[in-house]
């Protein structure tokens, strides 16, 4: 009783503070660093993210203060099993749109990844046999360029 009189209110305030400025840092950081992230399409892979915390978060306010009338250990039960059938729904949009395998955004990510090892290699002095990654790069950038436009053409 004493947690419903005096804190509860005050915890669900934090909490849509919390929520309201982790999708508004989401929004932010894509559009502040979008000449960077476009070439591994980040459309789908911040809409994933998004599109969890709205879910997870209006969908307990709407069960909390919404038209149902239920008490807490049900709107917590009821929470709890929405979210065991949406997550894999999400999970499964959020995999097959956001982080296909085989596209372009990997073949980038694990270039950069080369770079970086191969940066390291020299700074301590070793080497490594292979191509070089601005050879690998020029490459990706045409591939990665023209499958993420059709990419984030697609609705999934």
């Amino acid at each position: 009783e004493l947690y419903e009189l005096n804190v509860h209110l005050a915890a669900a305030a934090v909490n849509f503070i919390l929520c309201s400025f982790a999708l508004a840092f989401v929004f932010t950081f894509e559009h502040t660093f979008d000449e960077y992230l476009r070439r591994i399409g980040p459309f789908w892979k911040f809409w994933g993210v998004k599109g969890v915390v709205s879910v997870t978060y209006f969908q307990w306010l709407v069960l909390s203060y919404g038209p149902f009338n239920l008490e807490d250990k049900r709107i917590y039960l009821l929470h709890c099993l929405l979210m065991t059938l949406e997550m894999p729904l999400l999970a499964v949009i959020h995999s097959s749109c956001a982080y296909p395998y085989g596209k372009p955004w990997l073949e980038y990510l694990l270039l950069l990844q080369q770079k970086d090892m191969r940066e390291e290699l020299e700074e301590t002095g070793g080497s490594e046999p292979g191509p070089s990654v601005e050879e690998t790069d020029e490459s990706a950038t045409t591939s990665a360029a023209s499958e993420t436009s059709q990419d984030n053409a697609l609705v999934c």
